[in-house]
C-alpha cells in the first residue's frame, strides 16, 4: 500500500513539471510560447494588409499624376512677367521656351530660374505655379551705377561688378571710370571691383548741393583718385588723402571761384599740406563728352 502511494505521487510530480495545454481567453488553445493561432494570422494578415494598401495608393497616384500631367486644363496659357523694366516680358518669355501647351505640372521652376537669370540685365528671379494654368516669373534686375572704361564700356552695379557691356544708350549718363584694363581685371578681379567700389564710395562722398557732377573717376595706379568735371572738364586731383578732408577743401575752392570755375583747368586737393593749388585756363573750356559719345 505504501509502495502503491509512493508511485501515485511519484507519478504526480513528475507530470507538474510539464507544459499543459490551456485553453485561451478566446476559447482557442495556447500553442507554445502563448501566442494563439489567431494572433499567428493576424501577425502575418498584417504586412499583407500594408501592401496591399501601399499597393493601391501607387497605383491610384500613378493614374492621379497621368491625370494631372496631361488634363488640358492644367495647360499653361499665361506667363506673368514682373519687375522688369529693363529687359523686356517678351524678352523674358523668350527666354524661358515653353513649348505651346505645356503642362503646368511639367514646368520645372529652378530651370525656368536659370534661364531667365542668364539674361545679362537680370540679377535674380523666382518663379511659381499659379494653378491652373499660369506661371508667375518675379525679376529683379542690375542697378547700373557706374561705366567702366577697359578697351569698351561695361557697366557695374553698387557691388562694382561688372554685369555686361554697354550698348549705346544704357551708359546715358553715368560717371565713368577708368584707370583700370581688362587683363587687370581678368588676373585679380578681386582687387579690381575693389578699386570700382573705392570709386563708388567717392561718388557718394562727393555728391553734394553745390558741387559740379562728375563725368570721371580715374583711378590712379598708386592707390589715389582724380575727378573730372562736366562743366569746364576740371580736373580735381585727389590722390589719396582723405575724402572729408579732400572735398572740405574742395568746398572752400569752389566758393572762392564762383563764376568762374569753369576756367578752373586742375584743382590740387592731394598731398599733406592744407593748402591747395588752381591753375585756371583764360577760357573757359568745352563740358566733357558723355559716356555715350566718348563710345562713338
Amino acid at each position: 500500500m505504501m509502495r502503491a502511494c509512493r508511485a501515485k505521487s511519484a507519478l504526480f510530480r513528475g507530470s507538474s513539471n510539464r507544459r499543459v495545454r490551456r485553453p485561451g481567453r478566446d476559447g482557442s488553445a495556447l500553442v507554445e510560447g502563448g501566442r494563439s493561432a489567431a494572433g499567428l494570422l493576424r501577425a502575418l494578415l498584417r504586412p499583407l494588409l500594408f501592401l496591399g494598401v501601399a499597393a493601391a495608393l501607387a497605383v491610384g497616384g500613378a493614374r492621379a499624376y497621368r491625370w494631372l500631367t496631361s488634363a488640358p486644363h492644367f495647360m499653361v496659357r499665361t506667363i506673368h512677367v514682373e519687375g522688369a523694366a529693363r529687359v523686356t516680358a517678351d524678352e523674358v518669355r523668350r527666354r524661358i521656351g515653353l513649348e505651346p501647351a505645356t503642362n503646368i505640372f511639367r514646368v520645372r521652376t529652378q530651370e525656368v530660374v536659370r534661364d531667365v537669370e542668364s539674361h545679362p540685365w537680370v540679377k535674380s528671379a523666382t518663379a511659381r505655379r499659379e494653378l491652373p494654368d499660369a506661371l508667375r516669373v518675379e525679376v529683379t534686375e542690375h542697378q547700373p551705377r557706374v561705366a567702366v572704361l577697359m578697351g569698351h564700356l561695361y557697366l557695374a552695379d553698387a557691388d562694382g561688378r561688372l554685369f555686361k557691356r554697354a550698348l549705346p544708350g544704357e551708359a546715358k549718363d553715368l560717371p565713368v571710370v577708368t584707370g583700370l584694363d581688362r587683363v587687370t581685371y581678368l588676373e585679380d578681379r578681386q582687387r579690381a571691383e575693389g578699386r570700382i567700389r573705392e570709386a563708388l564710395h567717392a561718388l557718394d562722398a562727393y555728391r553734394r548741393p553745390g558741387r559740379p557732377r562728375l563725368s570721371e573717376i580715374s583711378l590712379d595706379s598708386g592707390g589715389g583718385l582724380t575727378l573730372y568735371t562736366y562743366t569746364g572738364a576740371t580736373q580735381i586731383r585727389v590722390g589719396t588723402t582723405p575724402l572729408a578732408d579732400a572735398f572740405g577743401r574742395l568746398d572752400l575752392v569752389l566758393a572762392a571761384l564762383g563764376p568762374d570755375l569753369p576756367r578752373a583747368r586742375t584743382i590740387h586737393l592731394d598731398g599733406a599740406s592744407q593748402r591747395v593749388a588752381v591753375r585756371l585756363s583764360a577760357e573757359p573750356e568745352p563740358s566733357a563728352p558723355s559716356a555715350d559719345e566718348s563710345m562713338r
